[in-house]
């Protein structure tokens, strides 16, 4: 494969010297130059001497193109683009502060290969911010594309215009909270394109990785950084010294490349955006704590905490966390509240520090905290003497409340409330502030809240489940939605009411296409409603569940507050689609048709029309290759590469 490269040049002509000398020493023989024009006399003088070293480089460059008058940044590199793919049907796009490692292309070209024919594959970077994230297959895929040294394709960029003409409406469609779910990166995602796109900031980057999102595109990119920038002084066009979170320096290293499964690296997305903010370096990837998890031998001895051994997510995670790390023959001992199960490897809370010192644990792996005797300060305590680790499975440490249900932002409260939930907070962020405990989050949602509250960022790894066999039972309806929820009717986190006004709204519109509910969790009963029944049947063991899904047109997950719920990956386990609401970490769960049928929470009309919609899909359920599920396997070795890494420090 050919590599025509186009240069975009301005007034640098030191910087363009260093960027041609280089593209000559690795032997780029096709170079495209695309020159905007002096802004003022000062400006003639340096535009005139980037003419005179291009002049140094004819031996590579095919071709020129001078701008008379300014254009700006935005207007001159979309021009210079176009005019690009004028002449060719791939390309790299260097700009003159961009300088590709030696490793750069050989890279770019197999990605140019490799996913020419992947159409939602719409531009290859070589510039990774972090650094170094390691990553399956020695690439990763991203909504946020790189554009220090990229590469594209003629009919990906053909599609593009800078002014995002239907940008207003996918924004008031909640596009970017149903890319990125409700945080803060979805926010500023939002504004800096509007800015872009008003000219509040001449640029056009954001617009471009905008338009990749609203065609549900990704941007590959290597694991470690191929392009360094020379453009941070002065001259510089928005960035004139380097943030500390950025990784400037390029690889010395070639990137081992293979074959990967097209996923997106929510995971990098949030790092990046959390990296940004907090300027400084970057976490490893949980990839890069799994590979440590899966070589290191040595045997442990790991504490549990949760606050019961059987019951909903954190339970369900927590309870398989004990039992495989027994069978992978480590020492580990499950402390609870409350004991439901026959194992003798559980125990009930009691004395804690004589239980740690007892014990005596090479790590300490909390779960719930809340719903047990142990105190938040006797924790931070146990962190000053134990490796401590601490799943968020909810939103608890991030606010003020005490007791269920937690509100996270307090909206409800009367005053007097509100005053002592500020307290309790201000109180948690000291302890937290003095504690050695190390946090991780199984999604994007819970690691941002937990860093907008602590300014401590969370490491990721997701939850993951056993796929059990679907037992053989007899279902009483032949046409079905299901739903799922311990005590799902009193349930202050899930949305039964608004469920059922949306179910009854939705078949008195489908008529003879209703649909029967199925609530599984409750006490057993039904209730009939016009052509139709609600079946409530009592939570049962995972494989009775599983058929139920196994069965169902659609799981409908009705949420006022969630992080990662378990039941939507049972679901996706079952190949069933999803019909959820927009909240915490639910969207990052998705796939990009199961996006467009999240629903305002506690919209009962909202929620009508896309049952309606999700169920006049002719495939009932998902295609096989739709949703790469974290395995069990994965996610034991990410918390033992984080065991390993806290007890070797």
């Amino acid at each position: 494969m050919k590599t025509p490269v186009l240069l975009l040049v301005y007034n640098r002509p030191a910087q363009a010297e260093r960027v041609l000398k280089r593209l000559k020493e690795c032997g780029i023989d096709e170079v495209y130059v695309s020159a905007d024009g002096p802004k003022n006399a000062v400006d003639r003088k340096l535009t005139f001497d980037v003419k005179n070293v291009l002049q140094r480089y004819d031996s590579i460059i095919v071709s020129k193109r001078f701008f008379e008058k300014n254009l700006g940044c935005r207007n001159a590199v979309v021009a210079g683009i176009d005019w690009f793919f004028n002449h060719v049907e791939h390309g790299i796009i260097l700009e003159d502060d961009c300088l590709p490692s030696k490793h750069f292309f050989p890279f770019v070209l197999d990605m140019l290969s490799r996913y020419r024919e992947e159409q939602r594959i719409m531009m290859i970077g070589g510039n990774n911010p972090l650094g170094n994230w390691q990553s399956e297959g020695g690439h990763f895929f991203s909504r946020i594309g790189t554009i220090w040294g990229w590469a594209t394709w003629k009919n990906r960029w053909q599609k593009f215009n800078s002014a995002l003409p239907e940008l207003n409406a996918f924004i008031d469609n909640s596009g970017f909270e149903r890319h990125f779910g409700p945080t803060n990166l979805a926010e500023y995602r939002q504004t800096v394109t509007l800015k872009a796109v008003a000219g509040k900031i001449d640029t056009w980057d954001y617009q471009w990785n905008t338009h990749i999102l609203m065609n549900n595109g990704l941007a590959a990119i290597p694991e470690t950084n191929l392009v360094e920038n020379i453009g941070f002084d002065e001259s510089a066009t928005n960035d004139s010294t380097i943030p500390n979170w950025i990784e400037n320096s390029s690889s010395q290293q070639p990137i081992s490349v293979s074959r990967r499964e097209i996923e997106i690296d929510r995971e990098y997305e949030m790092e990046w955006h959390l990296a940004r903010r907090s300027n400084s370096t970057a976490n490893a990837s949980s990839f890069s704590f799994e590979k440590k998890g899966n070589t290191v031998k040595n045997k442990l001895k790991i504490v549990l905490v949760n606050s019961t051994d059987i019951g909903g997510g954190a339970e369900k995670i927590a309870f398989t966390l004990h039992q495989k790390l027994i069978e992978l023959g480590h020492a580990s001992t499950l402390l609870v509240e409350v004991k439901k199960s026959e194992l003798q490897s559980v125990q009930q809370i009691g004395n804690w520090q004589a239980q740690l010192e007892e014990l005596n644990p090479d790590v300490i792996h909390v779960h719930n905290l809340h719903g047990t005797s142990i105190k938040l300060s006797e924790l931070v305590n146990a962190s000053k003497q134990y490796n401590t680790l601490f799943t968020l499975h909810d939103s608890w440490i991030t606010t003020g409340s005490t007791a269920h249900p937690f509100e996270p932002k307090a909206d409800t409260l009367s005053l007097l409330e509100l005053k002592n939930w500020k307290a309790v907070l201000e109180d948690r962020k000291k302890l937290i502030g003095a504690s050695n405990i190390r946090f991780t989050a199984p999604s994007q949602w819970m690691r941002e809240l937990f860093f907008n509250t602590y300014g401590i960022r969370p490491f990721f790894i997701p939850n993951a489940i056993e796929k059990v066999e679907s037992a053989n039972i007899e279902i009483r309806s032949e046409r079905f939605l299901v739903f799922v929820a311990n005590n799902p009717q009193t349930n202050p986190y899930k949305d039964f009411a608004t469920l059922k006004k949306a179910w009854k709204k939705a078949n008195q519109k489908l008529d003879k296409d209703g649909v029967d509910l199925l609530v599984i969790g409750g006490d057993s009963n039904v209730e009939n409603h016009a052509d139709h029944n609600i079946y409530f049947i009592e939570r049962s063991n995972s494989d009775v569940v599983m058929k139920y899904m196994e069965k169902a047109e659609l799981l409908v997950h009705a949420s006022k507050q969630d992080n990662a719920p378990l039941t939507i990956l049972e679901a996706h386990s079952c190949q069933t689609k999803v019909v959820t609401s927009l909240v915490g970490g639910i969207p990052e769960m998705l796939d990009n048709e199961e996006r467009k049928w999240l629903y305002e929470p506690e919209n009962a009309d909202d929620l009508c029309e896309k049952l309606i919609e999700a169920l006049k899909q002719e495939n009932r359920s998902l295609m096989t290759s739709a949703k790469v599920l974290p395995t069990v396997e994965s996610m034991i070795n990410s918390y033992l590469g984080h065991y390993h890494d806290l007890t070797s420090a």
